[in-house]
């Protein structure tokens, strides 16, 4: 099976090179987004009480609200709040919304989470950071040229390394206690006695 799926990895990741590298050619043609402001409505407020153990329970709070953006369509989000925020909010309570103008589900109420606007989300783009750019598309070209090759029988165990001859010290030789050695200049036999 990894036979097959080596060559389609392979072909994913050179697609994915030349997909990255066009779109960074040609560009994105969209004018930047802007912040946008909505007035939303809080559409549901829950209070969910879990029993950890016998004695100790852990309740969670939590928020939906929804708004609708200038191209008409409806969206909400739904999130974690704090006890104090839960007791201080109500169903139907309207609340200012931010987002995205290109992307409307890229949203917050400023008055309980942070916003992370257009000019925040644009500090991480990869035009500012070439670098990234570059090691991107090496990994896709090298990551999907040696699947490739691999899986078609080249390996890195064909490339030849010239060797190294490596001189090793000698072996030390087994030396003889001396009061053995006394036994053996009087004519005793010998006992083998092998290095340490």
């Amino acid at each position: 099976m990894w036979k097959y799926i080596k060559p389609a990895l392979g072909v994913l990741l050179l697609v994915l090179f030349v997909l990255t590298l066009r779109y960074w050619i040609v560009g994105d043609k969209r004018p930047p987004g802007r912040d946008m402001e909505a007035i939303g409505a809080i559409t549901h407020l829950e209070a969910n009480r879990l029993k950890i153990t016998r004695l100790a329970t852990k309740t969670d709070y939590y928020l939906t609200y929804s708004f609708r953006a200038h191209d008409g369509e409806r969206y909400s989000k739904h999130f974690t709040i704090s006890p104090e925020e839960y007791a201080s909010l109500r169903k139907g309570q309207k609340v200012r919304v931010l987002y995205h103008s290109n992307n409307p589900s890229i949203n917050a109420v400023p008055a309980l989470r942070h916003y992370n606007s257009v000019a925040e989300l644009a500090e991480f783009d990869p035009d500012k950071h070439p670098v990234m750019r570059v090691g991107m598309l090496l990994a896709y070209l090298i990551g999907g040229v040696l699947l490739l090759w691999s899986s078609f029988g080249g390996s890195l165990s064909s490339v030849s390394v010239p060797k190294v001859n490596v001189m090793r010290r000698p072996q030390p030789t087994a030396r003889i206690p001396s009061d053995r050695m006394a036994s053996v200049r009087q004519g005793a036999r010998p006992v083998s006695v092998r290095g340490r």
